[in-house]
């Protein structure tokens, strides 16, 4: 069987195969198959896994990026970081 480098996933059998890499919000961690992250998960294009989303936010399955939770706020599209309240103190 024939696999591809990780964050690739097989398209085609025997000797008409390819590889194509993974779209974001999925991961290939064996070069096999493009699978969705799980919930609460994210991943970017080509990946080999996903990575758990940071404080304070959350995602669904197949997700590129992750949402902070209400009353907190993000830090932008690629930068990961945990969400920082957007509540004043009292």
């Amino acid at each position: 069987m024939c696999t591809c480098d990780i964050g690739y996933a097989v398209n085609g059998t025997g000797v008409d195969f390819e590889c194509s890499e993974c779209p974001a919000g999925t991961a290939s961690p064996d070069g096999n198959a493009c699978l969705a992250c799980p919930a609460d998960s994210f991943s970017v294009q080509g990946a080999g896994e996903c990575f758990e989303c940071p404080g304070n936010s959350t995602s669904v399955s197949g997700s590129a990026t992750c949402t902070c939770w209400p009353g907190y706020g993000g830090i932008g599209y690629g930068v990961m970081l945990e969400c920082p309240s957007t509540t004043a103190f009292e």
